[in-house]
């Protein structure tokens, strides 16, 4: 079942107020700044935000690409009670995968997340791709060209860019210069592949987080299910959120 589909299903209950025409005004203003929020800050299917992700404004204001945890905290308490059961558990979905546990072993609060482009050089949390207590460094990657990504190299453009070494050159002899083409930092729609460090490990084995096909190193082309999702792809799409600490 599509998101879409998984939210409409939702039967909400509405709240009413009786007994003069303030009242009446009252359950109408109550009403409409509760659909509101639903359709202005609650994501469903976007290409930036993870399902689920309930921004602090609206229309690309300040605040617009962060989410605090306090308030969506607040906010599931509400959608539970006018009967969004469904929406609820999306925003819940989502804060267990953005927050992570803290050294006594649960779920911190308050916080908030900001959007932000992943690049190389970058730390990444494994929350984000399912492998709970791990942190990783994007040490680089290629576009969907084979071209190396660059972290001096700003923004995720592709460009000729004349270099004396490093990544995308060796030169054989000291001092020589040359100009390859090669693709900026950030993660984008045009990224192949990247290259992950583990910098702190979590409590299972990489080997069990891992699905078969995500550790081969040149898989068998196979129809992806619906709902299935690479690392890169997962990354691309999660992977762009920076955790704030209140």
């Amino acid at each position: 079942m599509k998101i879409k589909e998984f939210l409409e299903s939702d039967k909400p209950g509405k709240l009413k107020f009786f007994g003069s025409e303030t009242a009446d005004l009252f359950s109408k203003e109550i009403a409409a700044s509760f659909e509101a929020v639903l359709r202005k800050n609650y994501i469903t299917e976007d290409e930036q935000f993870m399902p689920g992700f309930i921004t602090a404004s609206v229309d690309g204001r300040p605040w617009y690409n962060t989410m605090w945890t306090r308030d969506v905290g607040t906010f599931i308490r509400e959608l539970v009670l006018w009967g969004h059961l469904n929406h609820a558990c999306l925003a819940s979905d989502c804060l267990i995968k953005l927050v992570e546990q803290n050294e006594e072993g649960y779920f911190t609060f308050p916080e908030y997340f900001k959007y932000a482009t992943p690049a190389s050089g970058d730390e990444l949390d494994g929350t984000l791709l399912g492998w709970s207590g791990y942190k990783l460094l994007i040490t680089g990657g290629t576009d969907k060209d084979g071209f190396p990504m660059r972290r001096d190299l700003p923004g995720a453009v592709k460009k000729r860019a004349l270099i004396s070494g490093g990544v995308g050159y060796h030169p054989i002899q000291h001092g020589a210069r040359r100009r390859k083409t090669l693709r900026g930092r950030e993660i984008s729609t045009e990224t192949g592949q990247i290259n992950l460090k583990i910098l702190t490990h979590g409590a299972k084995p990489l080997g069990e987080l891992i699905k078969p096909e995500e550790a081969k190193e040149k898989p068998k082309k196979k129809t992806k299910k619906r709902g299935e999702s690479t690392i890169l792809e997962r990354v691309k799409k999660f992977g762009n959120v920076m955790k704030l600490k209140f």
